[in-house]
């Protein structure tokens, strides 16, 4: 049950009228009429007396229970990656939006929305604002998605649940970092805990409940998820060796970290545009051109072959990586506009072989 919902209900339960409860709370009685219609909530400081009031406590009162269960949770997972992968970002933006008002106490679900949206803003929302013919217009639009997601990892982070509350701090962080808000960032990382074992614990125990009870599939599916996870974050943690060692002016060593990333990651059967990224940067840091070109050739062919190796690969057998390839699309829009304004890439642009590979690239994303 809703809020308003609550409040109707326990006020019907003990017999007293909207113009008791405002009297009694010292508000007008049209207020208590918007709350049990929804269309206003009680104001924070009014929680306390109002659920003394109606004999009941605060978690109940503000719905501090999931009134969703799992497979409606998927199906707005779904649903909103639909829309913004055929639709457009802003249509799954107001749908994901209108989800977490229609289930404000299921934090777990805001979460996941939220970082999706995150993640989806510069993935799908990029494109839509360099086609648009707003110009200035999209940059705005762009700010209000930033500003509405902060706000929800925000409020998120202050959330009841640790494992959503830790979440979305990191996720705060991350954006600290972005904006090199490094401050920010300090104060953020001191507010975690030394160890965050709630999603790990939980995984393990529900793997171990699907195995010994028979359903061998759906344990095989949730120790997959650990393995993809462990294996990008692996290559996030080598990739960032990477480029420390370049900043360092360490090119030995960094060409030695991202041939041992490609490595790990093709074992992982990650494809080359996931693998061979950090071979690519160190090449780019020699102004190696021919060695620049040489992975980025393979980087797309690996692209224009398909994702073959990761889907069929029997360490994700059954996992639903259906949208690998819509991903790898994006993907090559994102490093061609990388490639074509970013000004450590300006040697490869005058290189007659960076046109050739660009065209390929375009007409493979078309």
């Amino acid at each position: 049950m809703k809020i308003n919902e609550v409040i109707r209900a326990k006020r019907l339960e003990l017999g007293m009228t909207q113009e008791q409860v405002a009297t009694r709370l010292g508000v007008s009685t049209p207020a208590v009429n918007k709350w049990e219609r929804g269309a206003s909530y009680p104001d924070i400081t009014l929680i306390p007396a109002l659920a003394r009031l109606l004999e009941t406590d605060a978690n109940t009162l503000l719905s501090f229970q999931e009134d969703i269960t799992q497979e409606q949770n998927i199906a707005i997972q779904r649903e909103v990656d639909r829309l913004v992968r055929e639709e457009s970002y802003d249509a799954g933006f107001r749908y994901a939006i209108d989800a977490m008002r229609e289930y404000p106490a299921c934090d777990q679900l805001a979460c996941i929305l939220t970082m999706y949206l995150d993640g989806a803003l510069s993935l799908y929302g990029a494109f839509e604002r360099e086609s648009g013919d707003g110009g200035a217009e999209s940059g705005i639009e762009q700010d209000g998605y930033r500003r509405a997601i902060d706000a929800n990892y925000q409020r998120l982070a202050l959330s009841a649940e640790p494992a959503v509350r830790e979440m979305a701090t990191g996720m705060l962080i991350a954006q600290a970092m972005q904006d090199e808000n490094y401050a920010q960032a300090q104060e953020l990382v001191d507010t975690l805990p030394d160890a965050t074992p709630f999603a790990v614990d939980k995984e393990e125990r529900q793997a171990a409940i699907y195995a010994r009870t028979g359903r061998l599939s759906e344990a095989q599916s949730v120790w997959q998820r650990p393995v993809l996870r462990l294996s990008t974050d692996l290559q996030t943690a080598l990739s960032s060796l990477v480029e420390i060692a370049i900043e360092q002016g360490r090119l030995d060593d960094a060409g030695e970290v991202a041939r041992r990333c490609s490595s790990i990651m093709r074992l992982c059967d990650a494809p080359a545009w996931m693998s061979d990224a950090s071979l690519f940067e160190v090449a780019a840091a020699r102004r190696d051109a021919a060695v620049c070109f040489e992975v980025l050739e393979g980087m797309l062919q690996s692209i224009e072959g398909g994702s073959r190796a990761m889907v069929e690969s029997v360490l994700y057998q059954g996992s639903d990586m259906a949208d690998i390839s819509d991903f790898a699309q994006h993907v090559v829009d994102f490093v061609l506009r990388d490639l074509r304004t970013n000004e450590k890439y300006a040697f490869l642009r005058e290189d007659a072989a960076f046109a050739c590979l660009a065209s390929r690239a375009e007409a493979w994303s078309a």
